[in-house]
Formats: C-alpha cells, sequence, structure tokens
C-alpha cells in the first residue's frame, strides 16, 4: 500500500523512478543504520552486507530492500525491548511486502519469558518452517 502511494506519488507529479528508488533506499540505508548502531563492530556489519546486500538486493529489488530495512529497524527495537515500536515497524514494512509480517510471532514469543534454549528452539523451527 506505501509502496502504491509513493508510485503514484512519483509518477503524478513527473518525479519518475528516480524519486521511487530513492525514498525505497532511503528507508533500506536507515535500516543498516540501525544495524550498525546496535553492533558493537558497526563497519562489521557494511563489510558483510555489502557484497550482496547492498549492491545486488538493494539496487534491484527496490520495494523489498525498502521492507527489509524497515525490518531491520523493527529487530533493533526488538533488540532494545521495545515491542510495541517493533510491532510498528513490521506493519509498515507490511505496506513494502506483506510477508514481513511473519515476524509478528517473533515480537509476541519475545513478550513471554522463557529460557534462551527454548528461544534457539523457536527460532530453529520458525526459520525451518519459512
Amino acid at each position: 500500500m506505501l509502496y502504491q502511494l509513493i508510485n503514484w506519488f512519483g509518477f503524478n507529479f513527473s518525479l519518475n523512478i528516480w524519486f521511487i528508488n530513492l525514498i525505497c533506499s532511503f528507508f533500506f540505508l536507515l535500516g543498516i543504520f540501525y544495524a550498525m548502531k546496535s553492533c558493537p563492530y558497526p563497519w562489521l556489519v557494511l563489510v558483510i552486507s555489502f557484497p550482496y546486500t547492498i549492491l545486488a538486493f538493494s539496487m534491484n529489488y527496490t520495494r523489498q530492500s525498502a521492507a527489509f530495512g524497515l525490518i531491520l529497524i523493527a529487530l533493533y527495537f526488538l533488540f532494545k525491548k521495545k515491542i510495541i515500536k517493533s510491532i510498528i515497524f513490521i506493519f509498515l514494512s507490511s505496506q513494502f511486502h506483506i510477508s514481513t509480517l511473519l515476524f509478528i510471532p517473533v515480537c509476541l514469543f519475545c513478550l513471554v519469558n522463557v529460557n534462551k534454549i527454548r528461544r534457539y528452539i523457536f527460532a530453529a523451527v520458525f526459520c525451518f518452517c519459512l
């Protein structure tokens, strides 16, 4: 829905595809910034994500890369134990790509107080189901 709104705005005001790519790249790079902010070695995030995530993914799949950037922001807030902000960013990312709604069970699971072994088991089963 948000992607269609950006498309409509860009083409009705003669801003063309450059505007759409700029907005989607902004969301993607904002997510990379938040990922770098949450790590003790921020340049490591950039070095690891550069070959495929930045070069191939963000430059070819603009809608998906915007959703990915918003998911990275949601994960940042999830690690900070701010569940509501995390769910808000997941819903924002679902406006670009509906498959990001699969991250809502992860947020809900973080609300439950369980030990680390059960969290790892849940994460493994969740990733396997994807």
